[in-house]
């Protein structure tokens, strides 16, 4: 009995064995069922249960091989053949910086660039890993530029061998520019104050500014880098001109004059040339010039960072503009007309476009009715415009053909022919007072905003209904982001405002409807002759015309504004 099982436990055995050489690997496991079921693998299903997918040459025996997602123990040691080093460091999740990506069996992805692989062991891998294919590294560009930024001990100290040599390659260059680019901007602030140019009139101001200053604002700044650099921590509070202390103003005259001497300046007078209808005829001028105000006050706080572009509020001068203070010596200069700016910190300033010629104006300067007769729009008929009543679409138009009024007077009030820099948007910002005046235009827009909602955005633009995430060309921007601004606010100014009439008394409706109409033709006339140069359509400017009318109609029934006055005393009040 012992002899026939002995007999059959041999005949077991060669059973497997030739089912095992015959390659039948049911027939195997059917032989040595019971042997084989201590050893089943963890992952997978029936014969599919492989663990050498995470091996990156050859099958290993089921013994020997790693669970999923562990690393094969001859890893950790010294001991394993290259094969098996070279895995733990291509293919281990776990280790970290060890490898920039997963790679497959046999073609790691990308270069190991740590050594250590985990548990605190190094993996031996101090030759290149296998087959590599040439991929762009992900986490080490990223770690490289820290070095520079950490400016000196983090580079040497960590990546010695690759990283150093990279950044010191590219990076070294940088530094050296900027330093030398922006002391040059700061001394040209200092120097340049010596108001040489008031007291020396022309020669003094064009050869001090033109020799030294023309680099700095090229080097140190570049149009765009305005919105940039417009943050909180840049916040700076615009002040009516008026209210400039003599620092202040001959800070901010200084710098001006030397922009517009640097060459620099051109690009900005071709940029508002070239987009004249994206920035002018809807909704859009109101963000697009906000815009390009932040650029030329970030130019000139480049050649003097103290510098804050001021506003002309020219509704106090309403009446006569010619008499503003703003035409003295000491600030925007006087003018005559169809003559070159006779005197003041602009004196003889140059322009380039369309061909180079001194910036003239058209009016007499600091003389009574020297605007031949025209009048600016008044604070009260500013102040209906900017009021909750009045939609955005009416005050976009309303105050932008009001806008028109300040060009053509200074442009040309007293010209037939010939006139001056302001009356034509492709040369306006060649005058000195278009930044001043257009300070002011976003000022109002500015007193909108804060008695309306901020982001209060509708109308039209070419056509086109306007949303607030158009792009505003060129500046690479949304309309949104002009309805916050971190860093510009306005201040108001200190100059009274007429707050009542001559009389003081409140009139009928009718009354006041006379009344404008009688005085309209001064303020209207300059302001539609602006629009028509500006293309835009009769049924546009006949819209502005009557925004603009209602307003000075409701400030006339309140007794504010200037057309109250000539209201005879027995007139019907309300």
């Amino acid at each position: 009995m012992a002899f026939v099982r002995s007999l059959l436990a041999a005949t077991a055995v060669l059973v497997a064995v030739a089912a095992a050489a015959d390659g039948s690997r049911a027939a195997a496991a059917a032989a040595v069922a019971a042997p084989a079921a201590g050893r089943q693998f963890t992952k997978g299903g029936g014969d599919r249960r492989e663990p050498y997918l995470f091996w990156p040459s050859t099958k290993p025996t089921p013994s020997v091989g790693p669970k999923p997602n562990e690393t094969p123990v001859s890893c950790w040691g010294r001991s394993g053949s290259g094969a098996a080093r070279r895995y733990c460091c291509l293919m281990q999740t776990p280790c970290g910086e060890t490898c920039d990506t997963k790679g497959g069996r046999n073609a790691p992805a990308k270069r190991c660039v740590r050594k250590t692989c985990g548990r605190r062991v190094q993996c031996g891998m101090k030759e290149t890993p296998g087959p590599v294919r040439t991929l762009e590294p992900k986490p080490y560009v990223t770690s490289t530029p820290r070095p520079t930024a950490s400016r000196t001990a983090a580079p040497t100290a960590r990546p010695t061998a690759t990283p150093t040599a990279r950044p010191t390659a590219t990076r070294t260059p940088a530094p050296t520019a900027r330093p030398t680019a922006t002391p040059t901007a700061r001394p040209t602030a200092t120097r340049t104050p010596a108001p040489t140019a008031t007291a020396t009139p022309t020669s003094a101001p064009t050869a001090t500014p033109t020799a030294s200053p023309s680099p700095s604002p090229t080097a140190a700044w570049a149009f765009g880098d305005g919105w940039g650099r417009c943050t909180a921590a840049n916040s700076r509070v615009r002040k009516e001109i008026r209210d400039l202390n003599t620092a202040e103003r001959t800070a901010f005259t200084t710098a001006l004059r030397t922009f517009y001497d640097s060459g620099a300046f051109d690009n900005f007078t071709t940029i508002h040339s070239a987009n004249a209808a994206e920035a002018h005829g809807g909704s859009a001028f109101l963000p697009w010039h906000r815009y390009f105000l932040i650029e030329l006050e970030d130019a000139l706080r480049s050649i003097d960072p103290s510098v804050v572009l001021p506003y002309w509020d020219w509704s106090l001068d309403a009446a006569d503009p010619a008499v503003s203070p703003v035409w003295s010596t000491n600030l925007l200069g006087g003018a005559t007309p169809g003559a070159c700016i006779p005197d003041g910190p602009f004196a003889n300033l140059q322009a380039a476009q369309p061909t180079p010629h001194c910036v003239r104006r058209g009016f007499t300067a600091r003389t009574t009715n020297g605007m031949a007769g025209v009048r600016f729009e008044e604070p009260a008929v500013i102040d209906e415009l900017i009021a909750p009543t009045t939609s955005f679409v009416d005050f976009v138009e309303g105050w932008e053909f009001a806008h028109g009024g300040p060009h053509v007077a200074i442009g040309g009030a007293d010209l037939n022919a010939n006139f001056g820099d302001m009356f034509f948007i492709s040369q306006s910002p060649q005058d000195p007072a278009f930044f001043l005046h257009h300070a002011y235009v976003d000022k109002v827009w500015a007193d909108r905003q804060a008695r309306n909602n901020p982001t209060d955005y509708a109308g039209t633009q070419n056509g086109r209904t306007v949303a607030a995430s158009d792009n505003v060309p060129p500046f690479g921007q949304p309309v949104s982001r002009t309805f916050s601004v971190p860093c510009v606010s306005y201040a108001p100014p200190r100059s009274r405002r007429m707050t009542r009439s001559r009389g003081g008394r409140r009139v009928a409706r009718a009354t006041a409807v006379l009344a404008v109409a009688a005085e309209g033709t001064a303020k209207l006339s300059p302001m539609e002759q602006f629009a028509r140069a500006s293309g835009l359509s009769d049924a546009r400017i006949e819209a502005a015309k009557a925004v603009l009318i209602a307003a000075d109609v409701s400030a006339t029934q309140q007794g504010l504004s200037i057309a109250s006055a000539s209201v005879t005393a027995g007139a019907d009040s309300t």
